[in-house]
């Protein structure tokens, strides 16, 4: 299969006929489906279906890397160079911040470590289990696992994974995107590379991509979903095209729970493929089977996920919602100087596409999309959460629509005929002030804490004092006085990726707790300081020095163990 034909054509020829790689990628699709019912009954198939689970993402590794062979076969053909410069561009500020400790967010480790618990503790690796406070699906974070695997538990490990579903969903968006408009547009490549650009105006993209969080993996499988949708109108209707898109469903389902959003859309399309001509008979069954398919997963994965929470347990105040959401419009819809959700360059966009959508001008398939961008607002307003968020930081959930709303705007301008071949000068202009206004909003929007990698670098230096000198299946448990707790919170969470058999505790009264702890000890015990200890209470007690952390020009923090 030649990676530099286009990258939606390579199995037109197959229409009517499945491939060896097609039956592959069903089989896989189905027996993940299949897992999710005989896991209740033999555990064991709770682990195959998380291998199945991440065999899947190898198909869309693959179809990734078919994607940039694409670009850069039109890079070689037509010298479309903008494309592919703007994806370096954006990857490679995304690899560099995923180099900064600085960037590790302490919910990112919880999540990884838990994932990597479950692995060690759960009879199913985590299939049908959740991780965080709020119990998200633990399966989403099978993929962003995998650095850690290979380099062990360091910054850039965690930082790593939080990149993959992005590095895949924006490839395969821009080859799509691009390839589509070649159709119509000559100028394919620049606008494409607009679209690409669009995505750095949005505050939370910004924010949740450098801290490599999973709050923004709903947008990226969007891109996904978004790119093999326009490979499907572009003609490639085959059964690989349908085994990826029931892929993407299930991504979509557990995923953090605005992704569920994204695969209502994903149904109705899926459904309202069944009418199309394009496909044989046998495919359009084929599509029905995989939309049952992934109903019964969504089902199963209600019976263990606890994050989808639409109300709390207290009634709806439907005025105060009303409030809520006349806030949230003027954040979408109007240029607010405090918390803004995106730079005031890109504000008109989404209202642009959402009412034009309702007019019904561009057709009923196109109103329906821009009653389901309403709804999404609606219901991220409306939705609880965790807890009762600022309306703004609610906002988060609509980064989803932002691959729709792209393909919406696209829509529209191929509907009205723009004739953009002879704007290429105007389209360089508009790309430039997009890329230099986007850099700017991002430094500007998302500026990292000076302090932030305090927290990291400690918990990975601690790691590196112990884990080599203690056993990992010995609990190792550290005291810190309550200045240098303050200094390090929420140090626990890190703890939880980068020293997972640690506890910590917090002691007010240290020259009490190390006489508990001579008395009535047991395990491993460190006290965590930021004085030297010369106090009355530390000299009877026999005390190894371990080390000393030091982070800028802060005051440098003592490690001792307590010699029992």
């Amino acid at each position: 299969m030649p990676v530099d034909q286009p990258v939606c054509e390579q199995s037109r020829k197959k229409k009517t006929g499945i491939s060896v790689y097609s039956l592959l990628m069903l089989t896989v699709f189905f027996g993940i489906i299949l897992s999710e019912g005989l896991e209740y009954l033999i555990p064991a198939a709770g682990k195959a279906g998380m291998i199945l689970w991440g065999i899947s993402f190898g198909f869309i590794f693959i179809f990734m890397l078919r994607s940039t062979g694409y670009l850069l076969a039109q890079v070689r053909r037509q010298k479309r160079v903008f494309t592919l410069l703007t994806l370096v561009i954006l990857l490679a500020w995304t690899l560099i911040e995923a180099a900064d400790p600085g960037r590790v967010w302490h919910e990112t480790t919880q999540q990884i470590g838990c994932m990597l618990q479950h692995f060690t503790d759960s009879r199913d690796w985590g299939f049908h289990r959740t991780c965080f406070l709020v119990g998200y699906p633990a399966r989403q974070f099978l993929i962003p696992t995998l650095p850690t695997f290979l380099m062990g538990r360091t910054p850039l490990a965690i930082n790593l994974g939080g990149c993959i579903y992005f590095i895949l969903g924006i490839v395969i968006f821009a080859a799509s995107v691009q390839r589509n408009l070649s159709e119509r547009f000559k100028n394919a490549d620049l606008i494409t590379a607009i679209v690409l650009v669009c995505f750095l105006h949005f505050y939370y993209v910004n924010v949740m991509l450098f801290h490599f969080e999973q709050a923004l993996f709903p947008f990226e499988f969007a891109l996904i979903a978004c790119g093999l949708f326009l490979c499907i109108q572009s003609g490639d209707r085959t059964y690989e095209m349908i085994a990826l898109a029931g892929f993407t469903g299930l991504y979509l389902i557990h995923v953090y729970p605005s992704g569920l959003a994204v695969y209502g859309l994903w149904a109705v399309v899926i459904l309202n493929y069944m009418k199309y001509s394009g496909f044989t008979r046998k495919q359009k069954y084929l599509m029905l089977a995989v939309f049952l398919s992934t109903l019964a997963s969504l089902a199963v994965s209600f019976q263990f996920r606890g994050d989808v929470r639409l109300f709390g347990k207290q009634p709806v105040d439907w005025l105060t919602f009303g409030k809520d959401l006349l806030l949230a419009a003027r954040h979408v819809f109007y240029p607010v100087k405090v918390n803004p959700v995106m730079s005031p360059v890109v504000i008109p966009l989404i209202p642009l596409a959402i009412f034009a959508a309702l007019s019904l001008a561009f057709g009923w398939e196109f109103m329906m999309v821009g009653l389901w961008c309403v709804a999404t607002i609606f219901f991220a307003i409306l939705a609880k959460g965790y807890t009762s968020y600022q309306v703004h930081f609610r906002l988060l959930r609509l980064t989803v629509i932002l691959p729709v709303v792209s393909l919406m705007i696209l829509h529209m301008a191929r509907h009205v005929r723009f004739e953009f071949k002879r704007s290429f000068v105007l389209l360089l202009i508009i790309f430039l002030f997009l890329l230099g206004t986007g850099y700017h909003y991002n430094t500007d929007s998302a500026v990292l804490n000076p302090h932030g990698g305090r927290i990291c670098h400690f918990a990975y230096w601690a790691r590196k004092q112990l884990i080599d000198r203690y056993p990992e299946t010995e609990t190792l448990r550290l005291h810190f006085d309550p200045d240098v707790q303050r200094r390090f919170v929420p140090l626990n969470d890190h703890l939880r990726y980068f020293l997972p058999n640690s506890k910590m505790f917090v002691s007010l009264d240290m020259c009490s707790a190390i006489r508990y702890l001579k008395t009535f000890g047991g395990n491993r015990h460190f006290l965590v300081v930021s004085k030297p200890l010369e106090t009355s209470c530390y000299r009877d007690i026999p005390l190894k020095y371990i080390g000393t952390f030091e982070h800028l020009n802060e005051s440098a923090v003592m490690l001792y163990e307590i010699d029992q």
